[in-house]
């Protein structure tokens, strides 16, 4: 391990700024997180054994229900033992409960989602190269269910730590570093995130060497084996401050600039301690998915792949849109048809209010939804509605007049946008999506927001389950530009999910 340099050397005051502001240390990241796991582990181990064993009671329910048991009957039990303790496995090797993926995204549903197609493809393969008698009916119904809970019991125990770090507990203590410019954004986003679990508590900034001695030189003590290298210094007290500050975690942000053997000497340091080193590259609003890491002869190159608005994977998600808004349309047509009287009984005009949209690469469509407003309130400007603190890109009015008592209703739970599955269904939308604009939103439009025309428009997306109308222009706009460019059928799942939630609490809709 590096030797480290001395509290009171010169060169490392000079180079190194602490911001005040550090907090008592709370509980370690060593014992909490094995709180996770172990729930983790729980939540596993009901839902895999709630699946097989519910599967077996409907496929074999005869031999459950008629004693005594046969051989067959106890050669099924045996797998269906087995098939628990292989599933359990196969998600720890795909390491589904790693505690640092617990709460982002789509990425610790896709693990669940390739742990279990990957152990039934390996039955599936197995069974038909040694010719085994496998019940096809138990694995249709222990996959789906199983999947089903493994994604249930992660909620629960995402919502658990949530709730624990919007209380302040169960959070690693970060120490950031970065340059003389800063990281303010990457400050900002861990300190608005409390579920995201890190609490910064301290900011290490490294100062240019140039800037102190133009010359290069410095004051060092006799034999340092870094004398002249001032930087190197500060970079060497980097771990020894952290761990003064009882931190876990250190990020080195994009504004610090460490070359090679500075970020080496970090990683060094840091061997046989309990801390983690994060590194957050300048690249921003890219997902995981689309990052591929190389190495060429020992140099890591970041591979950004690029995004995918055509292919396989847009096929799947048009047979997902069709299949999906043809359930829906069936489901709900009693819902349909009685919002459908109410508001044909509660004020004179249409039912449907038919509205031009742009779509995909700036196509007119017809836009369907249930009518909220008053006849012909589509000739009134919101502008002289409302004068003062009205969000002119998004022509919405917190209190819009021209809206109808029903009409109120519908908007507060998004029931007025159900008739779009027909527009899911004709192609002209999709179920998850950049939200439809308007052709006089999209004239305003910058040249960079002319991207989120790049695939088809959505009956929900990042924007509703996110604060719906109470965001920004700017705040939609990153939403939407965000998800045409990290696009995935798992991200696509996750945001239908948590749109069920968002609008059965009406929050964020006028």
């Amino acid at each position: 391990m590096a030797a480290t340099a001395p509290a009171t050397h010169q060169p490392v005051r000079r180079l190194v700024e602490v911001r005040p502001g550090t907090r008592p240390i709370t509980t370690p990241a060593g014992h909490w997180l094995s709180t996770v796991r172990r729930r983790l582990l729980i939540s596993d181990i009901l839902a895999v054994g709630a699946a097989t064993t519910v599967a077996a009671f409907l496929r074999f329910r005869e031999a459950f229900l008629q004693p005594p048991l046969t051989g067959y009957d106890v050669a099924y039990i045996g797998f269906w033992l087995l098939l628990s303790v292989l599933w359990l496995t196969v998600l720890a090797g795909f390491n589904t409960r790693d505690p640092r993926v617990l709460g982002f995204g789509a990425d610790e549903y896709g693990r669940l989602v390739k742990a279990t197609l990957w152990l039934f493809g390996a039955i599936a393969l197995v069974s038909y190269l040694g010719k085994l008698e496998v019940a096809r009916g138990y694995l249709l119904l222990a996959f789906p269910l199983g999947l089903v809970l493994l994604m249930y019991g992660r909620k629960k125990v995402r919502d658990w730590l949530n709730a624990r770090r919007s209380a302040g507990e169960l959070l690693h203590r970060v120490v950031i570093i970065s340059g003389t410019a800063g990281d303010p954004r990457l400050l900002s986003e861990l300190n608005t995130t409390p579920t995201a679990g890190f609490d910064v508590i301290d900011t290490i900034v490294l100062g240019d060497p140039a800037a102190v001695d133009p010359a290069g030189r410095t004051e060092v003590s006799p034999g340092d084996v870094r004398a002249g290298d001032a930087r190197m210094n500060a970079v060497h007290a980097i771990v020894p401050r952290a761990r003064a500050l009882g931190a876990d975690t250190i990020i080195i942000g994009a504004s610090a600039r460490l070359a090679p053997e500075e970020l080496r000497q970090v990683g060094w340091a840091l061997e046989g301690l309990d801390v983690d080193l994060i590194v957050a590259p300048s690249v921003t609003e890219i997902a995981g998915p689309r990052l591929r890491v190389h190495t060429v002869e020992g140099l890591p190159l970041l591979h950004l792949e690029q995004p995918q608005f055509s292919g396989p994977a847009r096929v799947l998600k048009r047979v997902f849109d069709i299949t999906g808004s043809l359930v829906a349309l069936i489901v709900l047509s009693p819902l349909l048809a009685v919002i459908a009287l109410a508001v044909r009984v509660s004020s004179p005009g249409p039912v449907v209010y038919r509205q031009t949209r742009l779509g995909q690469g700036g196509t007119h469509f017809t836009c369907f939804k249930f009518r909220t407003m008053v006849v012909h309130a589509d000739r009134v400007d919101p502008r002289t509605l409302a004068p003062q603190g009205f969000e002119a890109r998004l022509f919405k009015l917190p209190r819009d007049p021209r809206v109808t008592p029903i009409g109120r209703f519908l908007r507060r739970f998004s029931l007025d946008e159900l008739p779009q599955f027909l527009n899911v269904l004709r192609g002209e939308m999709s179920l998850v999506g950049p939200r439809p604009p308007l052709e006089r939103e999209v004239a305003r439009y910058e040249e960079h927001e002319h991207r989120r025309l790049l695939v088809k428009p959505g009956l929900t997306g990042l924007w509703q389950i996110s604060g719906r109308s109470n965001l920004s222009w700017e705040d939609t706009v990153r939403l939407d530009l965000y998800y045409v460019e990290n696009w995935s059928l798992t991200l696509d799942l996750l945001i239908l999910a948590r749109t069920v939630a968002v609008v059965a609490r009406g929050e964020g809709a006028y």
